[in-house]
């Protein structure tokens, strides 16, 4: 994997002018120039797949993506004070407020030389990182809550490292333990279960699938079912007012209305009238047509449908695309779920039909068990807000009464 980000700013009120931001991986290609036209107002035009899109976000004029400006102000920080940084992350389109606080002045060990620098403690989305940041402004050393180390080494080092490797040790970082151990989970069509994590442990869907039994600061408890109800067939294929706009719309990297996701949504369908056949059809074609490799990207449904690989979000990004475009209202849901001994991140898709449904193309499940915990609605930049959990959750489980089990929503 090689990532390459960069910026050109012209100097007007010492302001955001222009940016380049690029992430190149195991074939997945994304590149975003943005440039300002008029006061907050930035044209951004995003290349993936071969295609370009345009769209225009605003950028606050007090926020940074990088400037030598900003490394002097960290350099300058004594122990003890704090400053707030608004940045711009550009593989979100979104803007953070990110407190900073230096914590130490400490002599690093980098390539064999001893470098002085200052630490740095950041709080990005609840998610604290301590980085080492010499004179130069450069980020030579950086602690994560997932147990990972990053160290500044040679181009060479870095490009010989194993991505894939990388990758599954990311998930791994990332798992939620879970006791005691869940047997069959992909059978599972109902279990209890009690989220432990920080007091303020508050983004949790409730659904008929999923239902709070009650909450106290940092705990929840929840009876979670497998959805695999048919939906009544009387209720196709109109559409009820309960879903939004925005989960028909097409979106930088849920590109619904390109001419290649509408040829490959209406090639899958077909003839079939059923809403409901229409959302199997596609979870269907998605599994078998999409390989199933760990990747670090920015998920892209147009490059997911010309690459054909990668894990949970590239499957539910593009399921989602082509759910759209056959008219079908479709959600990316954003959770844990069980698999070899604990509770890892996960995405899968929602589809309405007569209400939500939620599938998984990555197991290949035309409706999911009862250990997809769903925490959240949303794209990449919704799902920032999971950060903070990340490194803070557990999980215990019993079993549901057993006449539940015998209970779909």
């Amino acid at each position: 994997m090689s990532l390459d980000l960069s910026l050109t700013s012209v100097k007007l009120h010492d302001h955001l002018q222009t940016f380049r931001f690029a992430l190149v991986s195991r074939g997945y290609s994304v590149t975003l120039l943005g440039r300002r036209e008029m006061d907050q107002t930035f044209r951004v035009i995003i290349s993936s797949a071969g295609n370009q899109q345009t769209v225009r976000i605003e950028i606050p004029d007090d926020a940074v993506l990088y400037s030598p400006l900003t490394d002097m102000l960290l350099q300058r920080l004594q122990p003890g004070q704090t400053v707030r940084v608004r940045l711009f992350n550009p593989a979100t389109l979104a803007v953070s407020d990110i407190p900073v606080r230096a914590l130490r002045h400490e002599t690093l060990q980098v390539l064999g030389t001893n470098v002085p620098t200052i630490v740095l403690e950041a709080n990005v989305q609840g998610l604290s990182m301590t980085s080492w940041m010499d004179d130069e402004g450069r980020i030579l050393k950086q602690e994560t809550p997932l147990g990972w180390t990053l160290l500044a080494c040679t181009p060479e080092e870095a490009v010989t490292r194993d991505a894939t490797a990388s990758a599954d040790e990311l998930l791994t970082a990332m798992a939620v333990p879970c006791t005691p151990p869940i047997e069959n989970p992909r059978s599972q069509k109902a279990i209890d279960l009690t989220l432990l994590g920080p007091a303020k442990l508050d983004r949790i869907i409730e659904s008929p699938r999923q239902i709070i039994l009650g909450r106290t600061p940092g705990k929840i408890q929840l009876r979670l079912f497998a959805d695999s109800a048919v939906p009544a067939q009387s209720a196709e294929p109109g559409l009820s007012p309960a879903f939004q706009t925005n989960d028909l719309a097409a979106t930088p990297f849920i590109q619904s209305d390109h001419p290649n996701i509408r040829r490959q949504a209406a090639k899958i369908t077909g003839s079939l009238t059923s809403n409901w056949d229409k959302a199997l059809a596609i979870n269907e074609w998605v599994f078998k047509n999409v390989d199933k490799i760990p990747t670090i990207s920015l998920p892209s449904a147009l490059d997911v449908l010309a690459q054909r690989q990668g894990d949970c979000n590239e499957h539910t990004y593009l399921f989602t695309a082509l759910a759209r475009a056959a008219g079908l209202p479709a959600r990316v849901r954003v959770g844990l779920v069980y698999n070899n001994g604990a509770f890892y991140y996960h995405a899968w898709p929602a589809v309405f039909v007569d209400r939500w449904h939620e599938l998984d193309p990555t197991f290949g499940q035309a409706g999911v068990d009862a250990t997809h915990l769903a925490l959240l609605d949303g794209e990449l930049a919704d799902q920032m807000q999971l950060l903070g959990y990340i490194g803070h959750l557990q999980i215990e489980v019993k079993p549901a009464p057993p006449i539940l089990r015998r209970t779909s929503p």
